[in-house]
């Protein structure tokens, strides 16, 4: 019948075991550790043993020497990182020293040679009126070499440049109103005008100090008398017109004209630095202006030139008559 199974195909049964052959299910508390376990407990009862043989060591005296060696060491570190470092400084400071010696010398050696250079270009100029091969171009590089030369020396101190500037000035103006450098001479007068024209400090000097001026006008007033006693005529004939140019009687030409014209520009040249000082200096207005009557009189009688004579003083007829009748 459908639905029943027949006696072959009856479900088999498994054997039965006995209950010798069945195993107990595991349980927590009767489990066996397993050899990874077994391995990490005894690795940390070894770690453990190592920090309690550290702790005891650090205890001994043993210990404690070990510590003291390790901080000394340490200790010692540091001070050879210390030297090392001051060594360094050390050496940076020393080679600072040799640089800052060294370009101390240097600028020793160059102060040394400028001024060596400054004084025998100054001692050329003030040969000029006696060393007949010098010309006014050389002078003029010369002016031009020694200014650059000022501007080169290392200052001492502030202003120094200009204190030396000042003091060729003045070197100048002793030689021209000494009398060595002759303004009967027409190099000289070139000379003297060429170095008022180039060298700011004479000029600037003479204007601060007028006696001095005036005493460089004395020579000028010197060389222009003895001209107009070589030919009174010629040089009282000798005008300037509009356009500053000059003329005289052609039959009455002279050598003596242009060297006359010459000291004729280096007079009103001077007078004009009277004139500037008497700006500067208000409070010197009296003298300053007796010495302006002083260098009138002065080319007045030297040229008896009127024309002349009113162009530098650039005064009328009038005004010159008065100040001619003014002179002792």
């Amino acid at each position: 019948m459908a639905g029943e199974l027949t006696k072959d195909q009856e479900p088999t049964k498994e054997p039965e075991q006995s209950p010798e052959h069945q195993k107990p299910l595991p349980t927590n508390s009767a489990r066996e550790p397993s050899a990874l376990e077994t391995e990490m407990a005894q690795s940390q009862l070894r770690k453990l043993q190592l920090e309690v043989l550290a702790l005891e060591r650090q205890n001994t005296w043993k210990g404690q020497v070990v510590q003291f060696a390790t901080a000394f060491t340490v200790l010692a570190t540091v001070f050879g990182i210390w030297q090392g470092i001051e060594k360094f400084r050390s050496d940076r400071q020393k080679d600072r020293d040799l640089a800052e010696k060294d370009n101390s010398l240097r600028r020793s050696e160059l102060i040394e040679r400028l001024t060596n250079q400054y004084r025998s270009d100054l001692k050329q100029l003030l040969m000029f009126p006696i060393d007949e091969k010098q010309t006014i171009p050389l002078v003029i590089e010369t002016l031009q070499d020694l200014d650059q030369l000022i501007q080169s020396i290392p200052q001492q101190q502030e202003g120094s440049d200009k204190k030396l500037k000042a003091d060729v000035g003045t070197l100048l103006a002793n030689l021209t109103r000494s009398g060595d450098c002759d303004l009967e001479k027409r190099r000289n007068v070139e000379f003297e005008r060429t170095v008022l024209q180039y060298w700011p400090g004479y000029s600037s000097l003479l204007v601060e100090q007028p006696e001095t001026n005036i005493e460089v006008i004395s020579e000028y007033f010197g060389a222009l008398r003895h001209l107009h006693e070589v030919d009174k005529k010629f040089f009282e004939s000798v005008a300037i017109d509009s356009s500053g140019g000059f003329n005289h009687n052609p039959a009455m030409d002279d050598i003596n004209f242009i060297p006359f014209i010459d000291l004729f520009r280096g007079y009103k040249e001077h007078v004009e630095l009277l004139k500037k000082s008497l700006e500067v200096q208000p409070e010197q207005a009296s003298r300053i202006n007796d010495d302006l009557d002083q260098a009138f009189c002065w080319f007045y009688w030297g040229t008896e030139n009127k024309p002349l004579t009113r162009n530098i003083f650039n005064i009328g007829d009038a005004d010159l008559e008065k100040r001619a009748n003014r002179c002792p």
